[in-house]
């Protein structure tokens, strides 16, 4: 029976003791149990004396009894009280280890995690804990306390907090600011400024932390460093600047176009081209589409819608403009797309316009002169050229007027992909010797003249003559301007004056006179050989000049013979004839009649004296 009693007893208390130890209230949760326990230590003392005492034994007996009761309490409290102990003492043990390692997990997502995080534990903010980047921030690599609000020995040094281009006091910091009021600071912007002058910019919100009675126990924050997004920012809003000065300064109007919203922006100089004063009075007129001219807008939009749907990001198209007077002004868009949604189309475009209007006079005055060029090209004997010499060796004609067909009987535009077929036409045996004029020409930047045959396909053997002005241009290239003619009639004619001249010394040699040749054009004289032997002189002593023979005149008969001669030519007279004294190789004088006759070409000017 007392076996059952004990039992049922222990039974109770350790019921009674789980459903105490749910109780939120620890303290009260030890009274209740420390009274159960009294009561059951009364209950259990009074109870084993009673029923001991009302056995039958003796007293040496009962002594023993005593004893082995005392044993018995002994062993059931010890049991009881470890019962009742231990299971709390491992619970609370279980609760701290995993409220440590939930303590040390949440700290390693707090130095893991990009954002500084500071708690003040209380609410005056005296001490404040960081992450590591909440550290870093302010220059702390050690865990120390953080709170400007600490006492002087205790706070931080190195940096300072400003807010609105001011420094703060450490009421005024958005912790303990929260911790103060007990209201949520968010949105809060602050710079930490550190005694090297690094700045950092900080963007974040602080909460009151509150206790289970609702006071305020303390406040936490986060903040992100935002220095690179204001830099980016700054740097934007200045590129933007830049962009928009750039475009009013741009002489041609540009152009930005914002496809999601449809929003067009033009620079300062859009409403000038248009006629207008400014912006808002050319916005007033129309958009942009509105004024292109009937017959264009359809190729231009489908050319801008193109560049919209890509792949392309160009965009280019020449059209006219509708202007203030109503008049239509020739302009060439340019555009590119910047930027492209996921689903490939064009969200942002920008591009320039020039005004082609006098571009487009100019060019039509152009194709006048060159219809003119080639009109008088056409007149010209021979062939106008330019020869362009590449700095890889390659060559071509990039303008060949129609005489290339007489000269070397090609076509301009065969001349214009390349010149080999000139250079084919030459004569094998004068190709090198021109091919080195070339050179020299490139090499000293000299004008080019040559002379040299050239074998055509219908006309056969032909002597042609160039002569043309290099140019050096930026690439290392050669580009020559000239003219070609055809000189094979001259050449024959060279020829036969040649072989006329050759007979004419021949007959000088014959005679005993002193003979001479004089060309007015040139100031060239000629003598026979027969003046050596007449006057003891060289052909070198005598000279090539007028001047030569004059100064040997004797000073009386310088007028008579000299001027005389002079004025002859000068009137074209048929003859001349002087009589004088003429100084010899030895010093003495030699009385000469000397005799002249003048011959001219068909146009009646004089070409010879002989």
């Amino acid at each position: 029976m007392n076996r059952d009693v004990q039992t049922r007893t222990a039974s109770g208390l350790l019921g009674a003791w789980k459903g105490i130890a749910k109780a939120e209230h620890p303290r009260r949760t030890a009274a209740a149990i420390a009274g159960l326990f009294c009561l059951v230590a009364v209950a259990w003392i009074l109870l084993s004396d009673k029923v001991l005492y009302s056995l039958p034994f003796q007293t040496a007996t009962l002594h023993r009894l005593e004893v082995a009761k005392g044993i018995f309490w002994q062993i059931a409290t010890t049991v009881l009280l470890y019962v009742l102990v231990s299971r709390p003492l491992v619970r609370l043990t279980r609760a701290k280890e995993e409220a440590q390692a939930r303590a040390m997990e949440l700290q390693t997502v707090l130095d893991a995690v990009p954002v500084a995080v500071w708690i003040a534990r209380d609410p005056e903010c005296r001490v404040i804990e960081g992450n590591r980047i909440g550290r870093e921030l302010l220059g702390q690599r050690e865990p120390v306390n953080l709170s400007l609000s600490a006492p002087s020995d205790e706070r931080p040094s190195g940096f300072s907090v400003w807010s609105g281009g001011r420094e703060l006091a450490p009421d005024e910091l958005p912790i303990q600011r929260a911790a103060r009021t007990g209201e949520d600071v968010r949105g809060f912007e602050e710079e930490v400024v550190h005694a090297d002058g690094r700045r950092v910019a900080l963007l974040g919100n602080a909460v009151p932390l509150r206790g289970r009675d609702g006071r305020v126990t303390g406040a936490v924050g986060a903040f992100i460093d935002v220095s690179e997004r204001l830099r980016v920012e700054s740097a934007l809003r200045a590129s933007e600047s830049r962009l928009r000065a750039l475009f009013d300064a741009l002489p041609d109007p540009a152009w930005e176009w914002d496809v999601r919203t449809d929003r067009s922006t033009f620079s300062a100089t859009w409403p000038a081209l248009l006629g207008y004063g400014d912006a808002e009075e050319a916005d007033k007129e129309g958009a942009w589409e509105d004024r292109l001219h009937p017959d264009d807008r359809e190729r231009v939009l489908a050319a801008l819608d193109a560049a919209v749907r890509g792949p392309a990001d160009v965009y280019e198209a020449e059209y006219r403009i509708r202007c203030r007077d109503g008049s239509y002004r020739w302009v060439l868009s340019r555009g590119r797309v910047v930027e492209r949604g996921a689903d490939g189309r064009a969200l942002r475009m920008i591009g320039g316009i020039t005004d082609m209007t006098e571009r487009r006079r100019v060019e039509a005055r152009l194709r006048e002169r060159d219809a003119l060029l080639q009109k008088l090209t056409v007149q010209v004997p021979g062939m106008l050229f330019q020869y362009l010499q590449r700095p890889d060796g390659t060559a071509s004609f990039p303008y060949a007027s129609e005489g290339a067909r007489a000269v070397y009987e090609v076509s301009p535009e065969q001349l214009r992909q390349s010149a080999a077929p000139a250079w084919d036409r030459i004569h094998p045996d004068d190709r090198p010797r021109v091919a080195e004029s070339v050179a020299h020409s490139i090499q000293a930047m000299e004008m080019w003249r040559a002379e040299y045959r050239v074998v055509l396909p219908e006309r056969g053997l032909r002597w042609l003559e160039g002569h043309s002005v290099p140019e050096r241009l930026p690439d290392g290239g050669v580009l020559w301007h000239g003219h070609i003619i055809d000189i094979t009639e001259r050449r024959a004619a060279d020829d036969a004056l040649r072989a006329s001249e050759e007979k004419y010394r021949l007959v000088l040699r014959a005679t005993s006179d002193a003979v001479w040749e004089y060309d007015p054009a040139t100031d060239r004289l000629i003598w026979g050989d027969n003046v050596e032997s007449m006057f003891g002189v060289t052909l070198g002593e005598m000279g090539d000049r007028l001047e030569c023979w004059s100064n040997r005149l004797h000073p009386d008969d310088y007028a008579s013979a000299h001027n005389s001669f002079v004025e002859a030519v000068a009137r074209g007279d048929e003859r001349w004839t002087a009589e004088y004294r003429f100084r010899k190789g030895d010093g003495t004088y030699a009385v000469v009649l000397d005799r002249g006759y003048v011959l001219k070409d068909d146009a009646g000017r004089i070409v010879r004296v002989i």
